[in-house]
């Protein structure tokens, strides 16, 4: 049985911002969290710190995406 997505709007907000960019999964684990496998975890049912998800909102702001 597939695990259920934990940060089903985090998620959808991260591939919405991937497909304006251009970027794969990998891609922007990489740039952006410093882990490759960062999106397909989340799909898996990763869990995230508050941290990690202001983290991810923070790198995906349009003064930060610019850099």
């Amino acid at each position: 049985m597939p695990k259920k997505i934990k940060h089903p709007a985090l998620l959808a907000d991260i591939n919405a911002f991937r497909a304006l960019n251009g970027l794969s999964k990998a891609k922007f684990g990489t740039e952006h969290m410093g882990d490759p496998k960062f999106v397909y975890d989340l799909e898996s049912g990763r869990e995230c710190r508050m941290a990690t998800v202001q983290k991810v909102i923070a790198a995906m702001s349009p003064d930060t995406a610019a850099q």
